[in-house]
């Protein structure tokens, strides 16, 4: 006689890392990304300048790592399988501050000083000797817009 095993619990975590390859990226930027971001960081800009365009300039400025360098967003999945064999998926999202919190900051000082901020950012990838601080600069867009964490 054999004795049933019970299936010990397991836990995966997986980071998606999305988007093209890193050379693909690097072309991207030096053919298309350093000048199309000028455009799409005063658009933006502009966008967020009226209240109905802001949505629409929200999911503009959390854009911009990608029209600089195709910079995905990163994402998080962990699966765990308990005892019995079941298994279950979650993608992981960082607490956020309040809503209300986020929509004074963005309103009182968020839209001006990112604008601000990707201007510079934008100036530095141009110079070349600076992307290394300008790479990190775009990626802090929707923190400085909106507080946003994660």
């Amino acid at each position: 006689m054999t004795e049933a095993t019970a299936a010990t619990p397991t836990t995966t975590v997986v980071d998606s890392r999305q988007g093209p390859h890193i050379l693909l990226r690097i072309l991207w930027f030096l053919l298309v990304g350093w000048w199309l971001s000028f455009f799409w960081i005063t658009l933006t800009a502009a966008v967020n300048l009226t209240i109905i365009g802001i949505p629409l300039g929200l999911w503009m400025a959390n854009r911009i790592p990608q029209v600089v360098t195709l910079k995905f967003d990163r994402t998080r999945y962990t699966t765990e399988r308990d005892g019995d064999g079941n298994v279950t998926l979650t993608i992981s999202n960082t607490v956020q501050r309040p809503f209300w919190q986020r929509a004074i900051w963005y309103l009182l000082v968020g839209w001006w000083l990112t604008t601000l901020w990707l201007y510079l950012a934008w100036l530095c990838c141009v110079t070349l000797i600076l992307i290394p601080v300008a790479f990190p600069m775009f990626s802090t867009t929707g923190k400085l817009l909106t507080l946003k964490r994660g």
